[in-house]
């Protein structure tokens, strides 16, 4: 377990948990839509989302990589916005992760509601390309 001090961290270390179950369901698109949540994983993903204003939901972290000083941050940073933080066993995160060599940290995010008029808004007069059921990502070097 982790050796620095963040209040409200619980240990995960059965596969049928509830917070992994749900974990591994928002791989599939129905249960993202369904529960309103979407998943974040890696260092530099869930640094940028805790940057931003997305409100996270809870935290896994890979409990025997505790002691990484980049893990240990950001677990210490979402315990600051969110007050579900797991330190989980490395095999149950890996079931949970969809790259084949997770970086120890994952994270559910609420989905931002956004309106036509926010989306204007934020986009502020630039040019962007929306992306709608991408079927091959190769196809975005073409746009």
């Amino acid at each position: 377990m982790a050796t620095f001090e963040v209040s409200g961290i619980a240990a995960i270390s059965s596969k049928d948990n509830r917070y992994l179950k749900l974990a591994r369901s928002l791989a599939q698109k129905k249960y993202r839509g369904q529960h309103g949540l979407f998943a974040v994983e890696g260092k530099l993903g869930v640094r940028e989302a805790l940057r931003w204003t997305l409100e996270p939901e809870f935290v896994l972290y890979d409990a025997a990589r505790a002691d990484e000083p980049e893990i240990a941050a950001l677990v210490q940073q979402a315990a600051l916005r969110c007050s579900r933080v797991f330190a989980v066993e490395p095999h149950l995160l890996a079931g949970v992760c969809q790259t084949e060599n997770n970086q120890g940290i994952w994270l559910a995010v609420r989905q931002p509601a956004m309106t036509a008029a926010d989306f204007i808004a934020a986009v502020g007069g630039r040019n962007i390309a929306v992306l709608d059921s991408l079927q091959d990502p190769g196809n975005v070097g073409t746009i």
